[in-house]
């Protein structure tokens, strides 16, 4: 029936998913609460929508610092937001990781974190 349709439906759109941030605390690589539910968010939207073809994570680091150590703790965050995925049945062969390393410009709150995109195949 129409009820049973519209109540599978994922309460998130592709527009509202596609593109999130998962932020993280100066000098950590620990999910946080809010974190494990956008990422909750993310792999729940998965199961119902086939045509996601890659899962683009693109990690950063603020720019205080050490910019060798702040690269490693950029590929920490992204493997911490990865292997959560993965843990949630994220087939892992989605998943690109990209590290940035530290930024020069902006907050240094808006970069410590994992950006993810979901792009849909062609």
């Amino acid at each position: 029936t129409f009820q049973e349709c519209t109540g599978a439906l994922h309460p998130d759109g592709f527009k509202n998913i596609r593109d999130l941030d998962i932020y993280f605390s100066s000098d950590s690589y620990q999910l946080t609460e809010k974190s494990r539910a956008t990422l909750n968010r993310i792999a729940s939207y998965l199961e119902v929508d086939p045509t996601i073809s890659r899962i683009i994570l693109n990690g950063f680091a603020d720019k205080s610092g050490d910019d060798i150590y702040n690269q490693e703790l950029s590929q920490m965050r992204l493997d911490a937001v990865q292997e959560y995925l993965i843990d949630k049945a994220v087939p892992a062969e989605l998943i690109i990781t990209i590290n940035h390393g530290p930024r020069k410009k902006g907050s240094r709150a808006k970069n410590r974190r994992v950006h993810v995109r979901l792009e849909k195949q062609d």
